[in-house]
């Protein structure tokens, strides 16, 4: 959109918005291209874990169910020997033979004893072992999810800021511009909504080139950046328009920070080809009220603007036709 918008705004020929409209599709087609792999890949690792999951567990089940067929065995040993025992004693007259089947049936029972523990201590190992096993696969889950919520996260910033300025863009505006009203209700704080366009911006890319018209905009959003309170907001809303959001206490306190801003933006050391830059701005500058949203404060401050180009720039003008001209 914004690129759209350079092609009108800087060189109004029906060809540069056609190639802006065309290099803006191959950005969204290639955009959803990444986001379309990134969702594949997402759901290819789900599906992997879920099949690692679902073999760990039905190998356990099998385990288990073994486990549980041999201790029916076991026990089935044990009561027969113990049957065995009890039988050579009431069979036997003579003490020799039942001492004999006796030891004999003993040993046989010692040895199932034997058995069930063997198959107890493998079967703690195989708990054991799925265990740990559910552990990796859980902390794989973990891992896969955080990754894909990090790469939402991620391209979710990215989608919202500027990419030649890095600022946020007018898609965070409006969220901003909630916030401060939710304030605003809630506790009757003030702001202002700025915003900023640059004096005769359009003569340098016709005399240097959308490179280093494209490197002043980035040169203006940093110095913008660096002066801007902590509690203010700023973005690019296109082309060489910046919006401000600035909690004050006063008006003056308004009249101030936008002089500032105009004073950074003067004193801008650009110097191209031996050639320096000399780059001013205006300002249109508006309160933000109880029922506003983003199109009625463009609405205003755009009008504040356009009194202040009127004025020759390099100035800020207010809703009380208040002009602070900057020194």
């Amino acid at each position: 959109q914004q690129m759209i918008e350079a092609g009108l705004t800087q060189t109004a020929s029906a060809k540069a918005i056609v190639k802006s409209a065309i290099t803006l599709l191959g950005i969204l087609i290639d955009d959803l291209t990444v986001e379309q792999r990134t969702h594949e890949r997402f759901i290819e690792s789900i599906d992997q874990l879920s099949i690692s999951l679902d073999s760990a567990f039905r190998s356990f089940m099998e385990n288990h169910k073994s486990y549980q067929t041999s201790v029916a065995q076991n026990s089935t040993e044990v009561k027969l020997q113990i049957l065995n025992v009890e039988s050579g004693i009431e069979d036997y007259a003579d003490v020799k033979k039942i001492k004999s089947s006796a030891n004999k049936a003993l040993h046989k029972l010692q040895q199932q004893i034997a058995n069930r523990e063997r198959l107890d201590a493998d079967h703690q190992i195989s708990i054991s072992v799925f265990q740990k096993r559910m552990d990796s696969l859980s902390q794989a889950f973990l891992t896969t999810l955080k990754s894909h919520k990090h790469s939402i996260l991620k391209r979710r910033s990215l989608a919202a800021s500027d990419t030649l300025t890095r600022l946020p863009t007018r898609d965070a505006l409006a969220e901003r511009i909630k916030h401060q009203l939710d304030l605003k209700d809630a506790d009757g704080d003030r702001a202002i909504f700025m915003l900023i366009d640059l004096d005769k911006f359009k003569p340098i890319n016709d005399e240097f080139g959308h490179i280093i018209g494209d490197k002043t905009l980035q040169v203006v959003s940093r110095a913008l950046n660096h002066s801007m309170p902590k509690n203010g907001f700023l973005c690019r809303w296109g082309g060489d328009e910046f919006v401000v959001i600035q909690p004050v206490n006063k008006q003056t306190d308004a009249m101030n920070i936008a002089s500032q801003l105009l004073n950074n933006i003067r004193s801008l050391p650009l110097k191209v080809q031996n050639h320096t830059i000399a780059l001013t701005a205006s300002i249109g500058v508006t309160e933000i009220r109880l029922n506003d949203d983003v199109t009625s404060l463009l609405e205003r401050a755009d009008k504040n603007l356009y009194r202040a180009k009127a004025q020759g720039g390099d100035l800020c003008m207010s809703d009380k036709g208040v002009m602070e001209v900057s020194s």
